[in-house]
């Protein structure tokens, strides 16, 4: 009788070459549990949100008398408010005078949808949170993303770019590397960069909605992003 071929864990007889067989999947299954596990961590509090409908258009936030109340759960899992149900006014320490953003703890951007923006600023004023402008760091660095960008005028907007950046502290080396981590991901997911572009100018929300399920480092990368566009003194 021919001899069965020893598998790669020595055995021969085929009860022992089915249990291997078994332990293969076990171990498959348990390597792609762990890798969907790794990869809902990254940002995204609810993973199968973030990958059906990718970015919503629809408020994060409602607008109290003295808080921000979260209208569902924060979709970015290394923030400050993740897991919180809302943010009072005394934790904001700034808010952008065209409404569109707070500051939390002086540390991380809050966004809002352009129908707040009213209500937003009358919310400032009653209580009493300084109105600031800063450079919308990341509308720049998200520039050739847009589908207004005209290629041909690439160096004027560079130059451009570096006036406004290099007194926030932002050197082209560091555009640089930002855009290269940027087109990455562009790479990765296409399509949904194409959509955003064409509805909106893209800014820090849109991109970390299109970075947050990837395999960067949640916290350094969010953080990261959070503290380049704190770069430089507000305006008032």
């Amino acid at each position: 009788m021919e001899r069965l071929p020893k598998s790669w864990l020595g055995l021969a007889t085929w009860p022992e070459k089915l249990g291997e067989g078994s332990m293969g999947l076990l171990l498959l299954w348990v390597g792609l549990a762990g890798f969907r596990q790794a990869y809902r961590a990254r940002y995204a509090a609810n993973f199968s949100e973030w990958g059906h409908h990718a970015i919503s258009g629809n408020p994060l936030f409602s607008i109290e008398s003295s808080q921000l109340r979260l209208l569902r759960p924060y979709p970015f899992e290394a923030s400050l408010i993740s897991h919180r149900n809302f943010v009072t006014a005394d934790e904001l320490t700034e808010i952008h005078s065209g409404g569109g953003s707070a500051v939390l703890a002086g540390r991380e951007v809050l966004y809002f949808t352009y129908e707040q923006r009213e209500e937003v600023k009358a919310f400032a004023e009653r209580n009493h949170i300084p109105l600031t402008n800063r450079v919308n760091v990341w509308v720049l660095l998200m520039a050739p993303f847009d589908s207004w960008y005209d290629e041909s005028e690439q160096a004027d907007n560079e130059l451009q770019l570096a006036a406004t950046l290099v007194p926030l502290g932002i050197d082209a080396k560091e555009v640089y590397r930002i855009r290269r981590t940027l087109r990455r991901w562009h790479r990765f997911l296409p399509w949904n960069w194409v959509s955003i572009a064409d509805e909106t100018t893209p800014n820090q929300l849109d991109m970390l909605y299109l970075t947050g399920a990837g395999l960067l480092p949640r916290r350094r990368w969010y953080w990261y992003t959070m503290e380049i566009a704190l770069r430089g003194t507000p305006l008032s």
